[in-house]
């Protein structure tokens, strides 16, 4: 029976070809995690790095969210800052940050943290994973960024839907369009290979050995003596015109 089943299954791949190398691709399709806002596609299309779209600072209390207060369906707003970490009221050291409007005061909850980051493939697009409590509640959040690769312009937009509490409550969805997410298109340079460094390092040295070689230039002392000696005679001559002066007086 079994092998029937798999007969079934190589015969609908023939006839479906395409069907069945995207259903193969996208499970084994991945974005390795490089940091907390890169990651390298598996298929060697290249990196994907938010780096250049975030607020950076030291210190979270410093930093504001790059997109901050942007209204979604829900009627909250959303503040996200990819890479580093950003301080508004409520949420403090976040990735991204919820506030409730209310008549008298504002809610916060924190969505996510930059150390909990995920970087999943859903078979189509990347998707960035965040986890993140608020204050002492043990009650994680659970925020769900799809990247969206950008090809039409420069232009990033950060998209809240928010959260669906019938379906899933306390997970909470994006979108971000942006060029970044084009694997490769925001790569940074990679550093040189560790034998090309060393290269580098032998050859200056070889350089040094090289000067040390060469022969030294002889010091010469005959210049200062040949002054001595023009010293000594214009001594000789005063002295011989103090004996004629003498001679005279006298």
């Amino acid at each position: 029976m079994a092998t029937r089943v798999l007969d079934a299954t190589l015969v609908l791949c023939l006839l479906t070809t395409t069907i069945c190398v995207s259903t193969v691709s996208s499970k084994t399709l991945e974005c390795r995690k490089l940091g907390p806002c890169s990651c390298e596609m598996s298929d060697g299309s290249g990196v994907i790095d938010l780096s250049t779209l975030g607020n950076a600072g030291s210190e979270p209390t410093q930093v504001d969210a790059r997109y901050k207060d942007v209204r979604a369906k829900d009627a909250a707003t959303y503040s996200f800052n990819p890479c580093w970490a950003f301080e508004q009221v409520g949420c403090h050291g976040v990735s991204v940050c919820q506030r409730i409007p209310d008549r008298r005061f504002s809610i916060f909850f924190t969505l996510g943290h930059h150390h909990t980051a995920e970087f999943l493939h859903n078979g189509s697009h990347v998707i960035l994973k965040y986890k993140g409590k608020t204050g002492t509640s043990q009650v994680i959040r659970t925020s769900w960024i799809t990247l969206l690769c950008n090809n039409e312009n420069q232009d990033t937009i950060f998209i809240p839907y928010g959260e669906d509490p019938y379906i899933k409550p306390l997970h909470y969805y994006f979108e971000f369009k942006t060029p970044c997410a084009c694997p490769g298109r925001c790569q940074k340079d990679p550093p040189p290979p560790k034998e090309e460094v060393q290269k580098v390092e032998i050859n200056v040295e070889e350089k040094k050995e090289h000067n040390n070689d060469k022969p030294k230039m002889e010091e010469r002392n005959d210049i200062p003596q040949k002054e001595n000696n023009h010293e000594k005679q214009d001594e000789n001559k005063v002295e011989i015109h103090d004996k004629d002066d003498t001679d005279n007086k006298v």
